[in-house]
């Protein structure tokens, strides 16, 4: 979700190049000038000077870093909604894994109460003279086999409710009362191409990856607008100087204009990057 959050605030950063840029530069301080034939200045002096620059036209670069933005938090909601459903498929897989745990565990009990019966029963032959003690040595491995399988059960039911616990933190109550929750056939494909189709359309991991895809080719073509396209700005400044460069008093000064700014390396090492 902070993914999400810093996402969404990434696009209104990035709108943000179309909008105008205020710069503020305020000096005070003390100069001394050696003027050469005439007497030697120290003054206090000020500058103040502002400029408002707004973006005219980069040739799709502001563009296609909005377009990357906008995609990025794309991909953020969806792995937000795939954290979200792997919550929801963790929480139904405790749920089902308490209940068959639990299911287990009672079928083991019927079991072993069923071989110990049993384990008696021969035992009350042989006392009688009417059994064979090999029955009797049989059901009683049965009966050890039965407990194994009982212990067993007993600490993966214990593992499933500590699972349950860490997901839900708290303790399933009435377990014996779990039910296995209906299939929504209405929700299932009805074919398997219908289930690729949708898998295809739907899929939290294809979708990111064809986001991925798209960012990865608008980078190329950012960087390409960066390296062989201009930028053109339109500025307005003033400027009031008082007691600066050796002359006394103030100075005013206002200036507006179209800047092309186009910095290139003259050894061509755009066409290399």
């Amino acid at each position: 979700k902070n993914s999400l959050n810093a996402a969404t605030s990434r696009i209104r950063e990035t709108r943000g190049a179309w909008f105008p840029e205020l710069e503020i530069d305020i000096n005070n301080g003390f100069q001394k000038r050696a003027n050469p034939g005439t007497q030697d200045t120290t003054k206090k002096f000020n500058e103040t000077s502002l400029s408002v620059t707004q973006l005219l036209w980069d040739f799709g670069k502001t563009d296609t870093d909005i377009d990357i933005s906008r995609k990025n938090r794309e991909s953020a909601a969806i792995n937000l909604n795939q954290v979200r459903q792997d919550l929801v498929l963790e929480g139904i897989v405790a749920y089902i894994q308490v209940y068959s745990a639990n299911r287990r565990l009672t079928l083991s009990r019927q079991s072993e109460d069923n071989i110990k019966k049993q384990t008696e029963l021969e035992d009350a032959r042989v006392a009688g003279g009417a059994g064979f003690s090999t029955d009797v040595l049989q059901a009683k491995t049965e009966l050890a086999e039965a407990q194994s399988r009982r212990v067993v059960a007993e600490g993966t039911l214990r593992n499933a409710l500590s699972r349950y616990h860490a997901l839900y933190r708290d303790m399933p109550k009435g377990v014996n009362e779990f039910r296995l929750p209906p299939v929504p056939e209405v929700l299932m494909p009805r074919t398997l191409e219908e289930a690729i189709e949708i898998g295809l359309k739907e899929n939290f991991q294809l979708r990111n990856a064809r986001l991925a895809s798209d960012i990865a080719k608008d980078s190329v073509t950012r960087t390409r607008q960066d390296l062989f396209f201009p930028e053109l700005n339109a500025v307005v400044e003033t400027s009031h100087e008082r007691n600066l460069d050796g002359t006394i008093g103030q100075r005013n000064a206002q200036a507006a204009k179209v800047e092309l700014n186009f910095p290139f390396n003259l050894c061509f090492t755009a066409l290399d990057s």
